[in-house]
C-alpha cells in the first residue's frame, strides 16, 4: 500500500528516483497546475494576434523542449521547469484543438454548400 503522506503518482515517482524528497515530489503538481491556469488564457490572447499554424508551432516546440527537459531533469528547479513548459505547451493544445475542430466543420459546411 501508499504510506500517508507519501506521494502516488509516477511523476512522483520518477522525482522520488532521481533523489528528490517526499515534499519536493508531492509540491511538483502543484507548480504544473498553476502553470497550466496562467498559460490557459494567454494562449486564448495570443490566438487573437497568430494564426492557428503558427500557435500550433509554437506549442509543440515548447512541448519538445519540456521533453528534452525531462530527459535531463535531476533537480528538483529542473522538474519544475520541465512541468511548467509541459503545462504551457498542453494549454495550448487543449485550447487549439478546439479552435481546429471549428475550422474543420466550417471547411466541410462550405464545401457541402
Amino acid at each position: 500500500g501508499v504510506s500517508p503522506g507519501k506521494p502516488c503518482s509516477e511523476l512522483s515517482n520518477v522525482a522520488l528516483e532521481v533523489g528528490l524528497s517526499y515534499t519536493q515530489a508531492a509540491t511538483l503538481m502543484a507548480y504544473s497546475s498553476t502553470a497550466g491556469m496562467i498559460s490557459r488564457p494567454l494562449w486564448g490572447i495570443v490566438t487573437k494576434w497568430l494564426d492557428t499554424t503558427t500557435c500550433q508551432i509554437i506549442y509543440c516546440s515548447i512541448c519538445f523542449v519540456s521533453q528534452i527537459t525531462f530527459l535531463f531533469a535531476e533537480s528538483y528547479l529542473m522538474f519544475i521547469v520541465a512541468l511548467f513548459l509541459y503545462a504551457v505547451a498542453m494549454a495550448g493544445h487543449n485550447g487549439l484543438k478546439v479552435v481546429n475542430w471549428i475550422k474543420v466543420v466550417k471547411f466541410q459546411e462550405s464545401v457541402t454548400l
